[in-house]
């Protein structure tokens, strides 16, 4: 994956990403649900609480930490 062009990641990108990062226990989540690059850089902590069940984030592999850092 292109770091630089999340707006043009297809969802296998996205899964890409997660495993540079090591957060690859999140991939299959993210490509199950068809998580687009368009689509990450709208993500809110709301977001990956609610709708992807990740109750605690700084616990969840540091997940958000690497979001925000990377976005």
């Amino acid at each position: 994956a292109e770091l630089m062009n999340v707006e043009q990641w297809l969802v296998e990108d996205g899964g890409a990403w997660l495993v540079i990062e090591g957060l690859d226990k999140f991939g299959e989540i993210f490509t199950d649900r068809g998580v687009t690059g368009p689509d990450l850089l709208i993500l809110t902590s709301a977001h990956l609480k609610n709708d992807f069940g990740m109750e605690s984030l700084d616990s969840e592999g540091g997940l958000w930490t690497s979001w925000r850092s990377f976005l």
